[in-house]
């Protein structure tokens, strides 16, 4: 029974650090990959 309750606890754990590591990475990425990119599109479309 005990093992049953590791695993469990384990599962929801992973879950719960997938779910915190994409809402961090989510977060993040607009603002440090998302614009540089935007930026180097527009000066392409006006060359």
């Amino acid at each position: 029974m005990s093992v049953l309750f590791f695993v469990l606890g384990m599962v929801l754990g992973f879950i719960f650090l997938a779910i915190l590591a994409a809402i961090c990475y989510y977060h993040t990425d607009p603002v440090e990959d998302v614009l540089p990119m935007t930026e180097r599109g527009i000066k392409e479309i006006e060359q």
